[in-house]
C-alpha cells in the first residue's frame, strides 16, 4: 500500500491548465539569459507581466515566469498582473512605463521560507503555503478542476 502524498510537498499539474508557473525575486530575473539553453529549450520575453517564458521547442509547452517582489511595509510579497485583485504602488511594478498598476498579494509567510516540493519525482524550491498561495489568486475552489478528470472521478 502506498503512503498518500501531502499536499504540502508534493506538487501536482493541474490538468485544466495549459502551462507552468515559476516565480522568481524581481532582482534575480535579469540573471535569465534570453538564448537557447539546449537543443530542446528555449528562453524568450513574454509579455509586459510575464518577465519570461521557458519553452520546449519539441511539444510547445511552456513554463510562465513572473517576477515577485517583497514590500517591508506590508510584509506582504506582490506580484504583477492585469487580473490581480489589489492595486500595488508604482515602484513595486518591474517594467517601466507600465499603465496597470493591478498585482496579487500575498502574506510573506506563505511563500517563504521557501520549501521543498516533489514534482514527477524531481525535487523543487516551492512557496511555503502552496494552497495558501494557490487560493489568494483563484479562490478557495482551485482544487477543484473544471474538466472532468481522473482524480474527480476518483473522490466521487
Amino acid at each position: 500500500m502506498q503512503a498518500q502524498p501531502s499536499a504540502s510537498n508534493v506538487v501536482d499539474l493541474l490538468p485544466w491548465d495549459v502551462d507552468c508557473d515559476l516565480a522568481v525575486w524581481e532582482e534575480d530575473v535579469h540573471k535569465i539569459a534570453e538564448g537557447d539553453l539546449d537543443s530542446q529549450y528555449r528562453v524568450h520575453n513574454k509579455s509586459l507581466f510575464i518577465a519570461k517564458a521557458v519553452t520546449d521547442k519539441t511539444t510547445g509547452f511552456y513554463c510562465d515566469i513572473f517576477s515577485m517582489k517583497y514590500n517591508s511595509d506590508t510584509q506582504q510579497v506582490e506580484m504583477p498582473w492585469p487580473w490581480g485583485t489589489e492595486t500595488c504602488p508604482e515602484q513595486s511594478l518591474p517594467f517601466e512605463g507600465q499603465t496597470c498598476k493591478k498585482c496579487w498579494k500575498h502574506p510573506y509567510h506563505t511563500v517563504a521560507p521557501f520549501a521543498t516540493c516533489t514534482f514527477n519525482g524531481v525535487q523543487h524550491t516551492c512557496m511555503k503555503n502552496q494552497l495558501a498561495f494557490l487560493n489568494v489568486m483563484y479562490a478557495s475552489n482551485v482544487a477543484m478542476p473544471d474538466v472532468d478528470t481522473a482524480l474527480a472521478q476518483r473522490s466521487t
